[in-house]
């Protein structure tokens, strides 16, 4: 217990595999009082803030890219492994072959800046090597099943999240349609 606790408080990433005994559950409960849920059918996400009873409330829902239908997409639960601003961008192989069969080629890594595909925020998920959360340079592909894997969200909406949310916040990734699907993206707005 020691050990996971030590874990916990220690900056390095949560790993995909990890196990928490009661104790550091406790503590991650405690740490983290915001939960994300993508919902791919509908390219719809979900933040949830935690009440002190437990229940976990909807606090407002977002338009997100998803991952195009060819395309493996992350499912399940996981959790944010690393929370990243002004990231640089390193293309996968996979990425780079989709992008030549496309006629294009893709460089092997890109600084921070407005061509760069990670916009200005990243947080890295636990779900697979390669899926996050992260900005966009092409605003127009929010809301459509466009991506390579990641979630891609609109810059000020997901700065704004990357700033409140910690590592160790729970991401489910569902391919159902959101609760919120045909009410429009403020349906979970925060009541005053």
């Amino acid at each position: 217990m020691a050990y996971v606790l030590e874990q916990l408080r220690r900056p390095a990433p949560v790993k995909p595999g990890d196990r928490l005994d009661a104790a550091g559950r406790d503590h991650y409960e405690r740490k983290n009082r915001y939960m994300i849920e993508v919902f791919l059918a509908d390219n719809t996400m979900i933040l949830y803030e935690k009440q002190p009873d437990g229940v976990r409330r909807p606090a407002k829902s977002y338009r997100v890219a998803t991952p195009a239908g060819d395309v493996e997409a992350p499912a399940g639960w996981g959790v944010i492994t690393q929370i990243e601003f002004e990231p640089w961008w390193r293309p996968t192989e996979n990425m780079k072959r989709r992008a030549r069969q496309k006629g294009r080629s893709l460089p092997d890594v890109m600084p921070p800046g407005v061509k760069n595909p990670m916009g200005p925020f990243k947080m890295h998920l636990s779900h697979g090597f390669a899926y996050r959360i992260h900005g966009n340079n092409d605003p127009k592909s929010i809301g459509r099943r466009v991506t390579n894997g990641c979630i891609r969200m609109r810059n000020d909406e997901g700065l704004e999240l990357a700033r409140i949310l910690d590592v160790g916040t729970e991401v489910v990734i569902s391919g159902h349609a959101s609760p919120a699907a045909g009410q429009g993206v403020e349906a979970f707005a925060p009541r005053p």
